[in-house]
């Protein structure tokens, strides 16, 4: 996670929660963490009640 340093540096946070990218991803390093909990407005089921 050395590539996202300057990124927690430069909003002086250890927590970074992105989103719209379609990658649901976790990645605790340390006391840091960047988090990506998916689309919250576009689920995975297309709209279908197949959750």
């Amino acid at each position: 996670m050395a590539i996202k340093q300057p990124n927690f540096k430069a909003i002086n946070s250890d927590v970074i929660v992105v989103g719209y990218c379609r990658l649901l991803f976790y990645q605790p390093e340390k006391k840091q963490l960047l988090l990506n909990p998916e689309i919250i407005d576009f689920p995975a089921n297309k709209g279908t009640p197949l959750v």
